[in-house]
C-alpha cells in the first residue's frame, strides 16, 4: 500500500503521523505500517499526485491520497481516483493545510502556529526568522504590536478571530512556512500537541488516514469441513455398476 502526500507539507505531516503512531502501536504490541507494507511518497504536488495515484492504482497497488481540497483541478480528479479503487483524504470546507489548522484554532493557538512557523523557518539566524514571519503577517494587515507575533494583542487592538485566522492561515500558506517535508513534520507535531485537534474536523481527518493506512482486509473464511458423507450402496447399485462380463 502506498500512502501518497500531495505535496512536501501533506508528506512530512504522513511521516511525523506515521512515527508517532507506530509508536503507540509498538507500545500495545501491534504491527507497525512497514510491517503491514505500507511505504510513503510524495506526490508533486495538485494534480500531479492523482496522476501517480491512479498510475499506480492502475498497476495493482491500493493507494492512500492525502491531499489538500482548495485545488479545484485536483478535487476534479478526486472521483476518478475513488472509482478506480484508491482512498482519497482531504480537510474540509476547500482549504489548504494550513488554512484547515489555522480555522480551529483560537488566539493563543494562533499564536503558537506563528512560533512554530519561526522554529521551522530555513534562516538559522532567529531574528531574521522573526522578522520574516512578522512581515508576512503584517503584510496581510495584521496590526503592529508589541509582540508583532501575539494574536491576543492583535484582537485587543481590534482584529477580530476570523481575520486573525485568515491573516495566518494565507501567510503560511503564500509564504510557503511549511512547504518542505521538514516543515512539514514541525506541523505535525504542533498540531498533534494541540487539544483543539483532539476532537472536530481536523481531528476526524487524520483520524480517517490513520484507518486507511492501517486497514486490514479480513481473512478469507475457512471453507466448512463436513463430515465424511456415509453413503450406503444397494445390491442394485453395485450390480448396475458392474461391467457384464
Amino acid at each position: 500500500r502506498v500512502v501518497m502526500g500531495e505535496g512536501k507539507t501533506e508528506y512530512g505531516l504522513l511521516l511525523a503521523f506515521l512515527e508517532r503512531w507506530n509508536a503507540d502501536l509498538d507500545g500495545e504490541g501491534k504491527l507497525p505500517s512497514a510491517a503491514l507494507g505500507v511505504a510513503g511518497a510524495e506526490g508533486g504536488g495538485g494534480t500531479t499526485s492523482c496522476q501517480w495515484t491512479e498510475a499506480l492504482l492502475g498497476v495493482g497497488y491500493d493507494v492512500v491520497l492525502f491531499l489538500d481540497s482548495d485545488e479545484s483541478g485536483a478535487n476534479a480528479m478526486v472521483p476518478g481516483v475513488e472509482a478506480a479503487g484508491g482512498k482519497v483524504v482531504q480537510w474540509a470546507g476547500e482549504m489548504c493545510t494550513e488554512r484547515a489548522i489555522c480555522e480551529h484554532l483560537d488566539a493563543e493557538g494562533l499564536t503558537g502556529f506563528l512560533a512554530t512557523a519561526v522554529a521551522a523557518h530555513e534562516d538559522a539566524e532567529p531574528a531574521a526568522a522573526l522578522s520574516s514571519v512578522v512581515d508576512a503577517v503584517q503584510n496581510r494587515q495584521a496590526p503592529k504590536t508589541e509582540p508583532p507575533l501575539d494574536v491576543a494583542k492583535w484582537i485587543e487592538v481590534g482584529t477580530d478571530l476570523v481575520k486573525a485566522r485568515q491573516i495566518v492561515g494565507m501567510a503560511a500558506s503564500n509564504k510557503g512556512w511549511f512547504k518542505s517535508v521538514d516543515k512539514g513534520k514541525h506541523l505535525a507535531e504542533f498540531l498533534l500537541a494541540r487539544r483543539e485537534f483532539k476532537t472536530g474536523p481536523v481531528a476526524d481527518t487524520v483520524a480517517l488516514l490513520r484507518e486507511h493506512i492501517y486497514f486490514r482486509p479480513a481473512p478469507p473464511a475457512e471453507p466448512e469441513v463436513l463430515g465424511e458423507a456415509q453413503v450406503e450402496v444397494s445390491d442394485t447399485t453395485e450390480c448396475a455398476t458392474q461391467v457384464p462380463s
